[in-house]
């Protein structure tokens, strides 16, 4: 049996989405599966419309997309793309810990499970550094 087809997006207000796949890219090389959208930037002005297409003409099994904030018009949009086809998976807050994350670990066997493990991963790697107990020579980073 043929692995699912798995697309990620990454759509950003502005050029967020394309820094953080030119750092992925950097950490683990050419990615052929991860489109991004700069909304409302010079090419993608009609950003609704540009990923309505993108969308509609995927032959992937899952859609991941990752957005930058939850509430805000790139986000809002997709949400209410979501109740209409079942392949788009959608997680706000995006950060470079998740999409990293999400192309180690969704196979698209179990993907609800696999999505929320990278959600935790990422949102564990969120820390206030001044917090780190450095006193007594113990470092909360050991866990990593």
């Amino acid at each position: 049996m043929n692995d699912p087809k798995i697309e990620y997006v990454i759509a950003t207000h502005s050029k967020l989405a394309t820094g953080l796949l030119s750092t992925i890219e950097f950490i683990a090389g050419k990615q052929k599966n991860i489109t991004c959208f700069t909304a409302y930037v010079n090419h993608c002005l009609d950003f609704e419309n540009k990923i309505d297409d993108y969308i509609s003409n995927s032959m992937a099994d899952y859609i991941i997309i990752t957005t930058d904030i939850f509430g805000g018009s790139v986000n809002n949009h997709l949400l209410e793309l979501t109740k209409s086809d079942a392949r788009i998976h959608l997680i706000c807050g995006v950060n470079l810990p998740l999409i990293l994350s999400l192309i180690v670990n969704v196979k698209g066997k179990e993907i609800d499970n696999e999505i929320k493990i990278s959600v935790s991963e990422a949102q564990k790697g969120i820390i206030y550094c001044n917090a780190l107990d450095n006193q007594n020579g113990s470092n909360e980073l050991d866990e990593f």
